[in-house]
């Protein structure tokens, strides 16, 4: 089922910002992984794997507005993967693996608040037009 064009807009907002920011953290990671670890204490594999992940995903969510595919289950998977990156996020913490400074425990907890809030939109956004 596709969103109608009025309940698609919120969703839309959530998806295309979720793109921008993902993007932006992976150029971010690409292309300053190194300084970014030394800053955060944090190993720059993990860094730049992140990075390489959240590729996909931004094509994905690209994909999925520009060609106008806003349906409960296109928005079920960019919500899953909100998820999974704070779960993720958690896993890295609670680990015992990497040891971050304040300053990388910070950015990984922001990273999970912040696709938690944005996951939410998604889904508080999906269901409201599928109630409609």
């Amino acid at each position: 089922m596709t969103l109608s064009p009025l309940h698609a807009i919120p969703v839309r907002l959530s998806l295309v910002a979720d793109a921008v920011i993902c993007g932006a953290l992976a150029a971010l990671a690409l292309a300053a992984a190194g300084p970014l670890a030394d800053a955060m204490d944090l190993p720059t594999t993990l860094i730049r794997g992140a990075g390489i992940v959240l590729l996909p995903y931004v094509a994905y969510l690209a994909f999925i507005v520009s060609r106008n595919l806003l349906t409960t289950a296109t928005i079920r998977v960019a919500v899953l993967v909100n998820i999974l990156w704070a779960v993720g996020c958690a896993v890295v913490l609670l680990s015992g693996q990497v040891e971050p400074n304040a300053l990388g425990v910070a950015f990984i907890l922001v990273q999970a608040a912040g696709v938690l809030v944005i996951g939410a939109v998604q889904h508080l956004g999906a269901r409201e037009a599928s109630l409609a």
